[in-house]
């Protein structure tokens, strides 16, 4: 009876202490100061403590191919081969205390004996079941990391329940495939009609999607393209721009130049970009044909990136990373002030990640993106609404960062493009029933409850080719010459990272053929694993 009165009164106390905004009958403190292989695995996900249990089981013994099942839909990974390894120190986590906040969102508190910090593994009540939703570090002391818990509780409880009303999916199809008949365009002329109406068309690609360059490549070789477009801006880091106008100054095309500004994108090059480098080739062809006042100019519009300047020393580069600015906001700046300023009355084309393109103005914040905005809803508030047209290409639910989360809408528009024969179209979101329906189309947004609907965030949609046919594309294999090698080992060395294991040997024991030929295994295999194995 004393135990229980004692933690009843420590509960009570905690309320204050903790964040006055937190009522103390909305969380419950569970101690359990055991380490995790002291309990038997359950092999279930009845109770925060069994999942917790049965989560780290799995990890530790290397079954990656089980975790997806026991995560929330917003923790999904598309995991290969090489990240089945063991885990087992996770076994010696002693866990402290579990919270539960709510009924519906939990944190489980561990530590490791030899970690003085304390982390937060996060666990909804997702349809019926408890999920693991993803870990923070946490604080130096326990109470410290309850505060942490108990400030970011609301805003995953907010998470749930926008879950919930995910898995709320239209089931009157017949109205989405009457309207691709109705409404439905091809691609290329879709996009044509767009350009020649809108100031800035901005294209909301996923990331090394092949038949999304392919229709690139055939809109900037169509005739009526040059007509109406005088600019087209790319996700390339602004530090390229000499480069860039180098390139299309030439008499003479010179792809390396485009290759080195690939390798100096990331300290160890950037391969997933073998359409882009064709498209900019196939831009340079097209220029050559066109009169010098008729020209199409590309801008490199992202922000500053470290090894287009020289960097000697890791003090250089740290001293390089404290003075970045924020990612969308460089690329609204630029095209802003190119639209507002340039002598070509022409329209622009916009090439960027989806996750850049979307019109609501969420708030989402990370390290490279400080405002929380994406490039498009700053830029709605500088140029006039009816001069910007931003469009998704259709995908899985994906992150910037490789996790698979499903089908968009539960699979609803796969199925929907399914029935009218999987054929490439485009189709406004506006008054239509596909633009209705909750967005979930990038996931740093979809679980937001302000994030609205399709119509709220994008114009337009353009579907391309089944999710399930899709494989990896060919990388940009020419950008590892022996000399590049050399200068990634000299930038790991500079970094400290030499001995980390990068292609599966350390660093400083790359060679050229070896990267490559790790390049080529991922060739020509199915790119998304809706398994999870």
């Amino acid at each position: 009876m004393k135990r229980i009165l004692f933690f009843t009164c420590f509960i009570t106390f905690l309320a204050c202490s903790l964040n006055a905004q937190t009522n103390a009958d909305d969380y419950t403190i569970i101690p359990v100061d055991k380490r995790v292989r002291e309990f038997a695995n359950p092999n279930d996900n009845k109770t925060p403590l069994n999942a917790f249990i049965t989560y780290i089981y799995t990890v530790a013994n290397g079954k990656w191919q089980e975790v997806n099942s026991l995560s929330s839909v917003t923790k999904k990974r598309n995991y290969s081969p090489e990240f089945q390894e063991k885990n087992e120190w996770l076994l010696d986590y002693t866990i402290k205390e579990i919270i539960m906040y709510k009924d519906s969102v939990v944190g489980v508190i561990p530590s490791f004996n030899k970690d003085p910090w304390y982390t937060i593994w996060f666990f909804y009540f997702e349809n019926g079941r408890w999920v693991n939703i993803g870990e923070n570090i946490g604080k130096e002391t326990i109470e410290d990391t309850r505060q942490l818990f108990l400030k970011e509780a609301i805003t995953r409880l907010e998470i749930v329940h926008k879950v919930k009303l995910l898995d709320i999916v239209s089931t009157d199809t017949s109205a989405f495939v009457r309207y691709l008949q109705e409404k439905g365009k091809e691609p290329v002329p879709f996009l044509l009609n767009a350009l020649s109406h809108h100031k800035l068309v901005v294209y909301g690609e996923i990331h090394n999607q092949k038949a999304s360059w392919d229709l690139l490549r055939a809109l900037i070789r169509h005739p009526e393209f040059t007509q109406s477009v005088g600019t087209v801006f790319l996700e390339l880091s602004k530090s390229a721009q000499a480069n860039f106008d180098s390139f299309f100054n030439n008499k003479t095309k010179e792809p390396e130049i485009i290759l080195d500004i690939l390798r100096n994108e990331e300290w160890n090059g950037w391969p997933d970009t073998k359409d882009m480098f064709e498209f900019i080739l196939d831009l340079w062809d097209i220029n050559e044909q066109l009169a010098p006042e008729n020209r199409i100019k590309a801008l490199a519009i992202d922000f500053q990136r470290p090894f287009h300047t020289p960097i000697t020393t890791k003090e250089q580069y740290d001293a390089f990373y404290e003075g970045f600015i924020d990612r969308n906001l460089c690329m609204a700046d630029i095209i802003e002030g190119h639209i507002k300023f340039s002598a070509d009355q022409r329209n622009a084309l916009f090439i960027v990640g989806s996750g850049h393109a979307y019109k609501s103005s969420v708030i989402v914040k990370s390290g490279y993106q400080q405002t929380g905005r994406s490039a498009v809803s700053l830029l709605l508030e500088r140029l006039p609404k009816e001069s910007i047209f931003s469009i998704i290409i259709h995908s899985p639910m994906v992150s910037n960062n490789g996790y698979l989360y499903g089908k968009l809408r539960k699979g609803l528009f796969d199925y929907v493009f399914a029935n009218t024969g999987n054929q490439p179209v485009a189709f406004n979101l506006q008054d239509s029933p596909f633009g209705r329906e909750l967005f979930d189309g990038c996931t740093a947004i979809a679980f937001r409850p302000e994030t609205g609907t399709y119509e709220d965030n994008y114009d337009a949609y353009i579907f391309l080719e089944a999710v399930e046919e899709e494989v990896n594309s060919p990388l940009l294999y020419e950008l590892y010459s022996d000399e590049f090698v050399e200068e990634i080992k000299r930038r790991a060395q500079v970094l400290g990272y030499e001995n980390d294991i990068f292609w599966g040997i350390k660093v400083k024991d790359l060679t050229r053929g070896h990267i490559i030929s790790r390049l080529k295994a991922k060739e020509n295999c199915k790119r998304w694993n809706f398994e999870g194995k």
